[in-house]
């Protein structure tokens, strides 16, 4: 259903630990089903596809493409809205444009927190319709993550000198 191969040497492989450089294709008119027919890719399946078309940073045109095959299939039962609103956001974020479900958080002169989101009155009204927490909810989970990946950090630069 999907190909995930690279683009030049037919081997799989990442860039970063980050970003995925696998071709995501898709293949099919649908994202791989997740509730009507689970037998084809499973819910694992289907997670798995969706984390690579997140983190494909790098092709935007294919992380597009996903983006379009995941509407349709979310529209009809078939995919996770969750994943649908955070891949939503992060196309929209990289397009330069503000996201609507408050998924995506960025460092902006030294502090962190979300990228500018269209519409903030209704963020927790879309993000319930996704299946999302309050944002309130996941702001607070968000920055304690951030906290303990940059005492993390710091932990290990110490320990180097």
């Amino acid at each position: 259903m999907y190909d995930l191969t690279s683009s030049t040497s037919g081997r799989q492989h990442q860039r970063s630990p980050h970003q995925a450089s696998h071709r995501l294709i898709p293949q099919a008119a649908n994202h791989p089903p997740q509730r009507r027919n689970p037998q084809l890719a499973g819910e694992d399946g289907a997670a798995a596809a969706w984390l690579l078309a997140q983190h494909a940073d790098g092709d935007p045109v294919r992380q597009r493409a996903f983006l379009d095959a995941l509407r349709g299939a979310a529209g009809q039962g078939e995919a996770s809205p969750a994943h649908l609103a955070y891949l939503e956001d992060r196309v929209r974020v990289n397009a330069g444009q503000r996201q609507l479900y408050g998924t995506q958080f960025t460092v902006t002169d030294g502090q962190f927190g979300p990228h500018p989101v269209d519409d903030p009155q209704r963020l927790d009204e879309r993000r319930a319709e996704a299946g999302l927490e309050p944002f309130a909810d996941y702001e607070t989970r968000m920055q304690a993550h951030h906290n303990e990946r940059l005492l993390s950090s710091r932990e290990r630069l110490i320990s180097r000198i």
